[in-house]
């Protein structure tokens, strides 16, 4: 894993055997193509700049000399993109931390601005659990899984807004087969 800004980096990171690039905000169509050809994967950060685009997050550096966060955030989504256009894998992340961390589901409305929204879910579930090296065991639902649900009264294809505050359609949690919440909040 390495954590990647520049399109040269993360060349760099993939040639020397890096399997995930953490951030990747300034990739390129070249370095999304040679994620897919290497079976690499992307997780974006982009809730963090968003958050301090908004003011609702801060940080006393800036990402790099002459770069805005709004920089950051823009290019982000461009790489967001241009990696589910070539079919790379993608692995939901944040970077957000202590007193931000209740943000970190605003990561899927970000991810659906740009990218389908099973696609969006997958990045949570199934590719992430493929890069943990748990693919079978976690992020799917089958019999022998280490599946926890929630269980909403929306559906997330239809408005990933519905992941971005679960809170409000939340039905039920299950962990282990267990029901260990109902309702909201």
């Amino acid at each position: 894993m390495a954590h990647a800004y520049t399109a040269e980096s993360i060349r760099r990171g993939l040639a020397a055997g890096v399997r995930s690039i953490e951030h990747g905000n300034f990739l390129d169509s070249d370095g999304a193509a040679e994620l897919l050809r290497r079976d690499a994967f992307l997780v974006p950060t982009l809730v963090v700049y968003d958050a301090m685009v908004r003011g609702e997050a801060s940080r006393a550096d800036a990402p790099a000399p002459n770069v805005t966060f709004v920089d950051m955030l823009e290019r982000g989504m461009r790489s967001l993109e241009l990696a589910g256009q070539a079919g790379a894998k993608i692995v939901f992340g944040t970077d957000l931390m202590g007193g931000n961390h209740h943000m970190q589901s605003l990561e899927f409305r970000l991810r659906g601005e740009v990218l389908p929204p099973a696609d969006v879910i997958r990045s949570a579930t199934s590719t992430a659990a493929e890069l943990l090296g748990r693919a079978g065991q976690l992020g799917t639902i089958r019999e022998g899984a280490l599946a926890d649900l929630l269980v909403l009264a929306a559906n997330p294809l239809d408005d990933l807004a519905v992941l971005a505050d679960p809170g409000t359609h939340l039905q039920l949690v299950i962990k282990s087969g267990t029901i260990v919440r109902r309702g909201g909040r």
